[in-house]
């Protein structure tokens, strides 16, 4: 029961850490369009 538990703990901190990876590429990326954008002004 115990073991089940932590697993389940470990799943939704990975599903989390996918999550908030996710996001920062998006983030990379409009990072990425903004530089440009400015730079080609």
């Amino acid at each position: 029961m115990v073991a089940l538990f932590l697993f389940t703990i470990l799943l939704k901190v990975a599903q989390q850490i996918l999550k908030v990876a996710q996001l920062l590429k998006k983030g990379v990326q409009l990072l990425k369009k903004g530089v440009h954008l400015f730079f080609n002004v």
